[in-house]
């Protein structure tokens, strides 16, 4: 069941934030921009190809935002 947007955000909030804790452990305090970059470039394409309205930048892919092999 879905209604508008933002469906779901509260689910993927925790995994987003556990993601982004893992990087600022890897990158250091005060290196917001890149976090944010490292999670955006990281993420899966999903829907049609790059940011779209319904699946903005994708789903987050842990191994490659920290970028393990």
């Amino acid at each position: 069941y879905t209604v508008g947007y933002g469906v779901g955000t509260s689910f993927a909030a925790p995994h987003v934030a556990g993601l982004a804790a893992l990087l600022v452990s890897k990158l250091g305090h005060g290196k917001s921009a890149q976090v944010r970059a490292a999670i955006e470039s990281g993420a899966d394409d999903r829907g049609k190809p790059g940011v779209d309205p319904y699946y903005g930048h994708g789903r987050i892919n842990v191994a490659r935002a920290l970028g393990l092999p």
